[in-house]
C-alpha cells in the first residue's frame, strides 16, 4: 500500500486524505490506526531540500515518533534522498549532490539500526559525480516509469539485504 501524494512533505502529511487499492479516503493517522504493518518505508527530503535542515529533521523526527506511536512493532526504513540530474542540480544549490548527501546524512542519523533503518539508492542510481542517471527520469527530479520500477526493485533488494 502507498500513502503518497505529489508535493507531500514532512510538513503536510497529516492534512492529506488519500486512497490506494487497499483503502479509500483515509488520513495517515486513520490508516495506521486501522491496519498493522511489519515495515513502513519513508521517502522524504527532496521536496524539503530548500528548507533549513534542522527544521526538516525536527519535523521528520516528529513524523517518526507519530508513526511509532501507532505502529510500535513496525520496522521503519528511511530512504536517503534520491539525487537529481545535473541540469536540475545546477538550477538551485539546494539540489546539488553535496547538499542532498549532507541532508541524507542527517536522515541517516535518525536511524538506530534496531527499529529504524537507512537505505540509499544513489550508489546505484547516480553517476560518479552524484547526478541521477538521465534514463531514470523525465523531468530531472522524479523517476519516470522505468526509474520507479528500478527503484521498487532496488528497495526490495535493499530491505532483503538488511535481513528485514
Amino acid at each position: 500500500e502507498y500513502f503518497c501524494d505529489v508535493g507531500m512533505t514532512v510538513f503536510n502529511y497529516s492534512s492529506k486524505v488519500l486512497s490506494d487499492n487497499g483503502f479509500t479516503n483515509l488520513t495517515l493517522q486513520q490508516l495506521l490506526t486501522n491496519r498493522k504493518y511489519d515495515k513502513i518505508i519513508f521517502n522524504f527530503g527532496l521536496n524539503e531540500a530548500g528548507y533549513v535542515t534542522w527544521y526538516f529533521i525536527q519535523e521528520y523526527q516528529k513524523l517518526l515518533n507519530f508513526v511509532q506511536s501507532l505502529q510500535p512493532d513496525a520496522v521503519l526504513i528511511l530512504n536517503g534522498i534520491m539525487s537529481v540530474d545535473e541540469a536540475k542540480a545546477n538550477q538551485d544549490a539546494c539540489f546539488s549532490p553535496a547538499n542532498l548527501i549532507a541532508v541524507s546524512q542527517k536522515i541517516r542519523a535518525l536511524c538506530d539500526g534496531k527499529k529504524i533503518f537507512y537505505i540509499d539508492c544513489n550508489e546505484y542510481f547516480a553517476d560518479s559525480n552524484g547526478y541521477l542517471f538521465d534514463i531514470l527520469t523525465s523531468d530531472g527530479y522524479h523517476p519516470n516509469i522505468y526509474g520507479y520500477t528500478k527503484w521498487r526493485d532496488w528497495i526490495a533488494f535493499a530491505v532483503d539485504k538488511l535481513g528485514l
